[in-house]
């Protein structure tokens, strides 16, 4: 199972390259310096929902998965290790909850 979630993470990895430069193209670079309302116009069109869903999903497992590595090889052997773990959890879920709310208002 830990290898399709290594997988998983490589492949959120090589995703995440490529939404982070079309967003910091598109939205820094080309892109006039946009509002409040126009962010809220934009993101009510399906297309860009889907972006920043895809976005939000590849962005929170990638990192949530590399601070469960990194709490993993430095704690495993530790007491705190549950502790961290349900925290970083608790957090990817807010993070996400968060981030689903701002999408679907």
């Amino acid at each position: 199972m830990s290898i399709y979630l290594w997988l998983l993470h490589r492949l959120s990895g090589f995703i995440l390259i490529f939404l982070l430069l079309f967003h910091l193209l598109y939205f820094h670079l080309f892109d006039a310096p946009l509002d409040y309302s126009e962010i809220i116009n934009r993101i009510d069109k399906p297309l860009w929902k889907l972006f920043y869903f895809i976005f939000l999903i590849t962005s929170i497992y990638h990192g949530t998965y590399g601070m469960h590595v990194i709490v993993t090889e430095y704690f495993s052997n530790s007491s705190i290790y549950k502790l961290l773990r349900a925290g970083l959890y608790l957090l990817a879920i807010g993070m996400l909850w968060i981030g689903l709310n701002f999408l679907l208002l």
